[in-house]
């Protein structure tokens, strides 16, 4: 649409979105005046339909302003018949729930309940020996370097400190304190 179309009172204040009252009033018009001074077209269902009415040209903002209408009119008569439909539905629920008889109400609340209980039941050992082997592996994978093998890491360590300290060299008070060291590596 135009922004001059867009200023009609069609559109409404954010000019996103047609007023749909305001749209119908303006296509009764329009149809009044397209009508006026010849015989009314027989084929059409609605005031507004732009296909039967042959002088109407589609980019015009008549054409648009009546294709609105109509599609309003359409959307209008589809909600009519989804609340029907939706009504229709219930009504046939409860009527069908009703005539259940014990037997049959036992087979789906088995099935509705009863079985994915089960099923779910069944499953929850499982994933409680995957979660204790995950949390067991985890323990596994933290204490991989066991005691033993860090304290020779540290006696290691220990040696070739000792054995870079005996290169060192200083003066008299230095060479007393790298020793007093090297004895509490020891």
């Amino acid at each position: 649409m135009t922004e001059e179309e867009k200023e009609a009172d069609t559109v409404n204040e954010t000019k996103d979105a047609f007023v749909t009252a305001a749209v119908a009033k303006e296509a009764k018009k329009i149809n009044q005046r397209r009508t006026s001074g010849r015989t009314k077209n027989v084929g059409a269902k609605n005031v507004g339909e732009v296909q039967n009415l042959p002088d109407v040209n589609d980019d015009t903002y008549e054409a648009k302003i009546c294709e609105v209408n109509t599609l309003f009119t359409e959307a209008s008569d589809l909600s009519k018949q989804y609340g029907l439909a939706k009504t229709q539905l219930h009504l046939l629920t409860k009527e069908t729930i009703e005539k259940l008889t014990d037997a049959q109400i036992h087979e789906l609340l088995a099935l509705k309940w009863i079985s994915p209980l089960l099923t779910e039941l069944h499953k929850l050992p499982e994933v409680l020996i995957n979660q204790l082997t995950s949390h067991v592996q985890a323990l596994a994978d933290k204490y991989a370097r066991t005691y033993a093998h860090i304290v020779t890491e540290i006696q290691e360590t220990e040696n070739s400190l000792t054995a870079l300290m005996d290169d060192l060299t200083g003066n008299e008070f230095d060479m007393q304190g790298l020793n007093e060291f090297k004895a509490l590596l020891k």
